[in-house]
C-alpha cells in the first residue's frame, strides 16, 4: 500500500462529517506518520516471522539429517533413546514460535481492510492479546527447552548437579529471557503503537 492510497482509504473511512477534505500540511505529516508506523510494525513482524521459519526449516534440516545418520548406524539406536526428549520438544518449541510470529505478522497488515481506522485499532487490539498469549506460550515452552540445554552442557562437562538446581537455573533463565524480551517489546512496539495511536486521535479529531 502506498501514501496515497493509504490517504485515500483513511479518508473513506470516516464519516461525511469528519472527511479530511483539503489535506493542509499539519494532516499531510499526521497521515505520512501513520503510514510509517503502520509499515514499520508490518515490516517487522514479518521479519520475525521470516526468521523464525528459517528456524523451523534449519531444525528439521537438522533431525532429518540425524535421522539418516543413525539409520545408517544401527548400533547407535540406543543412545538416541537418551535423547528423545530432545528430539520431541525442540522442533515443537520452534514450530510453536513460528506460528506465534506468522500469527504476529498478520496482526498489522491492513491491506485489504475497507474501514482502514477501524481496522488499526481492531489490530491493536489484537497485538496486546497477541503479547500475552506469547508470554504464556513462552514461558511453558522456554522453561524445558532451557532444562535440556542446561543438564546437556553440565552433563558434558561432568557436572553431577541434582535436578532441583536444573529447574531452579531454568526457571531464572526463562524469566530473564522474558523479562529482556518484554524491554525489547516497550521499546519498539508499544513504543510505536503508542505513536500510532496519538496520530490516529489527532487525525480524528
Amino acid at each position: 500500500m502506498n501514501l496515497d492510497e493509504f490517504k485515500s482509504r483513511w479518508n473513506s473511512s470516516l464519516s461525511i462529517d469528519n472527511k479530511l477534505g483539503t489535506q493542509s500540511k499539519e494532516l499531510d505529516v499526521l497521515l505520512l506518520n501513520t503510514f510509517e508506523r503502520v509499515n514499520q510494525l508490518a515490516r517487522t513482524s514479518k521479519f520475525w516471522w521470516i526468521l523464525s521459519a528459517i528456524g523451523i526449516g534449519l531444525v528439521f534440516t537438522l533431525l532429518l539429517i540425524t535421522a539418516i545418520l543413525y539409520m545408517r548406524s544401527p548400533e547407535q539406536l540406543e543412545s538416541l533413546k537418551n535423547a528423545i526428549s530432545a528430539l520431541v520438544l525442540l522442533p515443537t518449541f520452534v514450530t510453536a514460535v513460528g506460528l506465534l510470529y506468522y500469527k504476529q505478522a498478520r496482526i498489522f497488515d491492513v491491506h485489504n481492510c475497507h474501514t482502514l481506522s477501524k481496522a488499526l485499532r481492531q489490530s491493536i487490539i489484537r497485538f496486546r492479546n497477541w503479547y500475552w498469549l506469547s508470554l504464556i506460550a513462552f514461558t511453558i515452552l522456554l522453561s524445558p527447552v532451557y532444562y535440556l540445554l542446561i543438564a546437556g552442557v553440565l552433563f558434558k562437562f561432568n557436572y553431577d548437579l541434582s535436578t532441583t538446581y536444573h529447574i531452579a537455573l531454568s526457571g531464572i533463565l526463562t524469566m530473564l529471557t522474558l523479562f529482556l524480551n518484554h524491554l525489547q517489546y516497550r521499546r519498539t512496539y508499544f513504543h510505536w503503537i503508542g505513536q500510532l495511536k496519538k496520530n490516529m486521535e489527532e487525525l480524528a479529531d
